[in-house]
């Protein structure tokens, strides 16, 4: 499985105000190295600018459901908005969940899937924080 940002240029004159970006997932090949197959829009039913401004995907499978975890558009903002997208399908549709209003402080960017020893499956989840340095 593979889980992408595509931008959309084309109803915008700049790179800002924002233009749309959108998620994508699609199968990679069995050697990893490039993407097969058909591709599907990971959105929630709503298609608002939530899931119009989302970047920084991360895709996994847990249970019988797909997962994708992103951000909203800001990659050098400190806090911001962090989102799941669950289905069981890689088609969809998708169920959206808020994460986090603030990405604890950063942009979220991936997760680590850790195991314990009694077998209990923990999602560690990675993130920037920017700073300026004078």
């Amino acid at each position: 499985m593979y889980s992408y940002t595509a931008f959309d240029f084309s109803g915008a004159g700049s790179i800002w105000p924002p233009f749309s970006q959108r998620l994508w997932a699609q199968y990679l090949t069995d050697d990893y190295l490039d993407i097969t197959g058909d591709a599907w829009r990971v959105t929630s039913a709503a298609d608002d600018d939530a899931d119009r401004s989302t970047e920084s995907p991360d895709i996994f499978f847990k249970d019988g459901n797909y997962y994708v975890t992103a951000t909203n558009t800001c990659a050098f903002c400190n806090g911001t908005l962090s989102l799941i997208y669950r289905s069981p399908s890689i088609e969809g549709p998708w169920k959206r969940q808020l994460l986090s209003p603030d990405g604890c402080g950063g942009q979220l960017g991936s997760y680590l899937p850790i195991k314990s020893s009694k077998g209990v499956m923990t999602y560690l989840g990675f993130g920037d924080q920017w700073c300026a340095h004078r």
